[in-house]
This record gives C-alpha cells, structure tokens and sequence, in this order.
C-alpha cells in the first residue's frame, strides 16, 4: 500500500470516528445529519447522551531529560543532563564518583549534541565535549600523605537515540586524554521533561 493510501485511509478513519453520521450520510449520497444547537451561550445540555470528546494529541517528548548512564562518560556509571536548544543541537553534562580499590575518581563530562538524522522519537546523534577527571589514593600508612592528579581529556561519541517520556541512548565513544586514545561503549535510561 502506497504512503498516500494510508495517509488517505488514516484521514478516512479519523473522520468517520468524530463525525460518524456526516461521514455514513457522505458515503450514501445523502445530505449529513445536522446537529441543531443553539447559537447562545446557553449552557450545554447535559441530559444529552452523546458528549463532545476533545481529541489529544499524543505527547511530544520534553526538551530536558535526566538520565542515569552505565559506562559511558562518567566512566562506570553516571547522572546527566541534557537540554534541547534546538531541533538539531543540545547542550548536557554528566558527572559521576567512583570509589574503586580505595581510589576516589570524581568526574564532570559537559557536552554538545548534534542530531544528524531522525525524527523526534528516533535520532541519530554525534556528541564531543571534554572530560574532567580528580583521582584521589589516600593513604593506608601514615608516613605517606597520598596522591591525587586532575587532568582534561576530549570525548567523541555517536549512537542511537528513542526518546519518549522514557529516553534510552546506545553508544559508542572514544576518550582521548594524556594515556592515549581509548574505545568505550554506554548506555543511557532516563526520562525526558
């Protein structure tokens, strides 16, 4: 079936649905039954057996979504934040700590997102932004004090996207920083607003 077809089946349905008896009396050849109200603004009678029904619109997702990653940005785990600026580019961070054989690792990842294809419930998008990372040893002895290092890297991310009022991401990413470059995948499950 063609896409015009459906589209003039769906628009056919529709009518039939909130005005069945114009549509039967259209189909038939005959003149569409008339609804006689008044023209005051007299309250509606409410004795009627058949009442208006408002047709809703099916929600469009919010341009903020929270979201908790596994792997990904923040490293094992994360809690972000993302805001649409617009149809095809929004601005998140995510930040994480992690406390790893007694190592504390503290990061912040902001981004910028650029959706390069799909619509609004499915997109494909490309992400870049820098890592900021604290990693602090304390010390198990007392003549040592302990380390910690802070240190910036970048990170490229691309994937798929479905966002509702429940958003899941899948991606894959590469991190570059002072060690070199590194893969990385991640997944996203948070909620839009």
């Amino acid at each position: 079936m063609s896409r015009a077809a459906r589209l003039a089946l769906g628009v056919l349905l529709v009518a039939t649905s909130l005005a069945p008896s114009a549509a039967r009396a259209e189909a038939t050849g005959g003149a569409p039954a008339v609804r006689a109200e008044a023209a005051s603004a007299a309250p509606a009678d409410r004795s009627s057996p058949v009442e208006p029904v408002a047709a809703r619109a099916p929600r469009e997702p919010g341009r903020t979504a929270i979201f908790v990653e596994v792997l990904g940005r923040g490293g094992l785990w994360g809690l972000g934040v993302r805001r649409d600026l617009h149809r095809r580019i929004a601005l998140g961070a995510v930040g994480s700590f992690t406390i790893l054989d007694g190592q504390r690792v503290a990061s912040l990842s902001p981004f910028v997102t650029a959706y390069l294809a799909g619509t609004r419930r499915h997109r494909w998008f490309a992400e870049v932004g820098p890592q900021l990372v604290h990693v602090a040893t304390p010390s198990p002895v007392p003549e040592w004090s302990g380390a910690s290092e802070t240190g910036v890297g970048a990170q490229l991310a691309t994937g798929y996207e479905r966002r509702g009022r429940l958003v899941v991401r899948a991606f894959a990413m590469a991190a570059a920083g002072k060690a070199g470059l590194a893969p990385w995948l991640g997944v996203d499950l948070g909620w839009s607003l």
